[in-house]
């Protein structure tokens, strides 16, 4: 009897595509929903329902649940908008610069966060730390160029513009296109539920413009499967992430 033939490891199209998968079924569930204000207004039904036993009650009733239906249909409409935007997002690791120090801290906590990546895939996770040391040292010391001059402005800039993403000079990334992101930072997503690593997995919309997710990280499968498939590096460099600082607290 001939041997079966040895079953070929997924690709990296077919990985890639999981995780886009996964991601938007994620985006459909409850939880994203009531991030976006999109679920069942059970207080304000509650409140209306204890009008409605009085007479004099029932006009304030009705205009609770108006008000509530306006709100509940601009939030509709705001994460219908988002997830039509997820559906063109790819997967990137994400290298966190800035981020509050709550997501060290505390469990459950989503607050906003300064992250560089790339969307090209021959960028591996070496060239990241290096980047980020770089910037670091710019950083601490006095600006003597227009490039490290745009480096102290995104370390004094500490206000969170959703969607926003800044390319960093191109004298300090080797002419590869790096992008510095706003991020909300959600460490639910995160190994342990806390910030302990610098790489993030994120989903973001490729060129100047878009939107940029985090996405859990039991989506990843084996972390050096991530770091094979979204980014060139060696299956050593994982450790390389852990032993870095995973970035400076705001």
């Amino acid at each position: 009897m001939n041997a079966a033939p040895p079953i070929a490891p997924p690709t990296k199209d077919f990985y890639k595509a999981g995780i886009k998968s996964n991601f938007l079924k994620h985006f459909r569930t409850a939880d994203v929903k009531r991030l976006y204000g999109v679920g069942v207004p059970w207080i304000s039904l509650a409140i209306a329902g204890v009008l409605c036993l009085t007479i004099v009650g029932i006009p304030a009733a009705i205009g609770i649940l108006i008000a509530r239906w306006i709100r509940y249909s601009r939030a509709s409409a705001d994460y219908e908008k988002a997830f039509q935007i997820a559906r063109h997002c790819e997967p990137i690791s994400a290298y966190v610069l800035m981020a509050s120090g709550d997501l060290k801290r505390i469990k459950h906590v989503i607050a906003p966060g300064l992250v560089i990546a790339t969307f090209r895939r021959d960028v591996g996770h070496g060239y990241f730390v290096d980047l980020s040391t770089l910037l670091y040292e710019i950083k601490e010391s006095s600006p003597r160029n227009d490039a490290e001059r745009f480096v102290h402005g995104l370390f004094s800039d500490e206000v969170f513009r959703r969607d926003r993403r800044r390319k960093l000079p191109a004298e300090l990334t080797g002419g590869i296109e790096v992008f510095a992101f706003d991020l909300n930072i959600n460490n639910d997503h995160l190994p342990l539920g806390l910030l302990t690593s610098p790489l993030i997995p994120c989903m973001a919309n490729p060129g100047e413009r878009g939107s940029i997710f985090t996405i859990p990280w039991t989506f990843t499968g084996d972390p050096k499967d991530w770091l094979l498939t979204i980014g060139e590096s060696s299956p050593g460099s994982s450790s390389h992430a852990e032993q870095s600082s995973p970035a400076n607290e705001t």
